[in-house]
């Protein structure tokens, strides 16, 4: 029986086949690092922002109210993840840094919120904040078909529209070969739940805008056949049928040690790699 992947594992193994075999066979696991630490911190935050208690006020005054709101929310949840960021080695002055930009992501990302919320003059605020608030949030799915699992950040309804909710806090707002592959995966998802396809899988990128990624079902068999790939190709047990992707990621990877003795013998690589040295190296 292959094991259960997701959208990160079948990411990892298109990425490199190597750090798939050391994450997923060998079970090693990367240390947290600050990203990481910071990312679950605005996720959560972002899923307990929809708790809100409206009270009757009016539109013209909500800005002010939301953004206390989220400030007192990244507060919080700072302070409950302080074990974690100083496992991350975390400094008090990285710490208020990394604050700092993260309560700016956060606000952009509420600043479109209200744009939203006064889109709707016909409505009270209550009213629209309800109507914007998601269906379900951090929702696990899974198809038994597919032996495959993703958990969801959001779903809510946009008039007849399902939309996926993705939060992302990478650099750029770019639709990468990975998020679209992601993308793929959650709409197969939905459709396995739920009979019908989403309308759309919105990636929420925080630092910059939203960018969506319109269902179809070339979409959808992208998702199958890549999935698919990756159960027929992962039922050994032994590295080397799991080979090095030799890139410039290598020396961002946190296994780079175990794939290469020294920055020599990784360059060497990388040189073989561009055909280069007419020699091979020792895996």
């Amino acid at each position: 029986m292959s094991r259960t992947e997701s959208p990160s594992s079948i990411n990892m193994f298109r990425q490199c086949q190597r750090k798939y075999y050391y994450v997923y066979k060998e079970k090693k696991r990367s240390p947290p690092n600050i990203h990481t630490v910071r990312g679950n911190i605005a996720h959560t935050v972002l899923e307990r922002f929809y708790d809100f208690k409206c009270p009757d006020i009016p539109k013209s005054s909500c800005s002010p109210v939301l953004q206390d709101y989220m400030f007192t929310l990244l507060a919080e949840e700072w302070k409950n993840y302080d074990d974690k960021l100083k496992e991350v080695n975390c400094t008090p002055s990285m710490s208020k840094t990394y604050f700092e930009e993260t309560l700016i992501m956060l606000l952009k990302w509420l600043e479109a919120f209200i744009t939203m919320i006064k889109e709707s003059p016909e409505q009270t605020f209550a009213e629209a904040f309800k109507s914007l608030t998601p269906i379900v949030r951090e929702k696990k799915f899974q198809s038994p078909k597919h032996n495959v699992l993703g958990i969801v950040d959001a779903v809510r309804k946009h008039g007849n529209e399902m939309l996926v909710i993705d939060y992302k806090t990478s650099k750029d707002a770019h639709i990468s070969e990975e998020y679209r592959l992601q993308a793929a995966i959650y709409a197969l998802l939905y459709i396995e739940n739920h009979g019908a396809p989403p309308s759309k899988i919105e990636f929420h990128f925080l630092k910059h805008d939203i960018v969506d990624v319109p269902v179809t079902p070339e979409l959808v068999d992208f998702a199958r056949n890549e999935i698919a790939k990756v159960h027929s190709s992962t039922s050994s047990n032994f590295m080397e049928d799991y080979p090095k992707n030799i890139t410039k990621l290598c020396n961002y990877c946190d296994f780079f040690n175990l794939c290469f003795q020294n920055k020599e013998s990784y360059s060497a690589a990388l040189e073989i790699k561009r055909g280069k040295i007419p020699v091979g190296i020792k895996d």
